[in-house]
């Protein structure tokens, strides 16, 4: 000391910081605590297996969160019980299915079914048409999407009826076979069809 001096010690208030759960079977909370006034603290929630953390109290969803200190508070964390959908479909070689996960109750979640070439989505086993298809998950739930084949129209025409006639074709499933030929009028002969092939009769496959 070299002189006269003043030294001024400060305070600041310290405040209680409650952290829990909406119940201790779905989870527990880390950063409640006693802290001072501005200290920065980290809120964790941790879910129990079989459920997933929702929100805080005051709507806030993030996790781990951070809050500054400015007075007591409680922050309540909320669980919920996490649920599986399973998306199948009646036959893997008809397309494929989007949406399966594990997801907090009340999630919003969005099936779609994915016809390949040749196929096209009728419904779900439940009778329901929507594609895609918004689920509310209150439970666990499996969903299956039922394709079925394309139907599509053979048309046989021949380049001039004058000479000769055209048969077989109509409405088939896709990769079926039809049966089709050409019987030529007197003074014609049968050469191609338009796809260069010579065959008649012969089988195609939709």
């Amino acid at each position: 000391v070299s002189g006269n001096a003043t030294y001024i010690a400060t305070f600041v208030p310290k405040y209680t910081i409650f952290a829990m759960s909406n119940g201790t079977s779905f989870g527990t909370v880390n950063g409640g605590g006693s802290y001072n006034q501005g200290d920065i603290v980290t809120l964790t929630a941790n879910p129990n297996n079989g459920y997933g953390f929702d929100r805080w109290q005051d709507g806030n969803t993030d996790n781990p969160r951070n809050i500054v200190v400015s007075g007591n508070a409680t922050y309540i964390a909320t669980f919920v019980p996490k649920y599986t959908i399973l998306v199948m479909n009646n036959d893997t070689s008809y397309g494929t299915v989007n949406g399966c996960g594990v997801y907090n109750e009340g999630s919003t979640v969005t099936i779609t079914a994915n016809a390949n070439y040749g196929y096209h989505f009728t419904h779900w086993n439940d009778g329901n048409t929507d594609n895609p298809r918004t689920i509310n998950l209150t439970q666990d739930t499996t969903f299956t999407a039922y394709f079925e084949k394309n139907n599509y129209t053979i048309t046989v025409v021949t380049n001039n009826n004058t000479m000769g006639q055209a048969y077989g074709g109509g409405i088939a499933r896709f990769l079926d076979s039809l049966f089709i030929g050409a019987t030529p009028n007197y003074g014609y002969r049968f050469t191609r069809w338009q796809d260069n092939n010579t065959d008649n009769s012969r089988v195609v496959q939709v």
